[in-house]
């Protein structure tokens, strides 16, 4: 799938250390990818412009 190809290219770039997503917010760490990433963006709660 090419998909798992592009993401294959991510992982080999996956950094030893925990890097934020957005450094000025908490977050929450996903293991998978070593990020932390802000709780409204993993629960889908951020508002969107219209």
């Amino acid at each position: 799938m090419e998909d798992d190809a592009h993401l294959e290219r991510l992982r080999k770039h996956i950094r030893k250390q925990p890097a934020y997503i957005a450094r000025n917010s908490k977050g929450r760490l996903v293991k998978k990818w070593n990020l932390l990433v802000p709780s409204q963006v993993l629960d889908l709660s951020w508002e969107e412009i219209s």
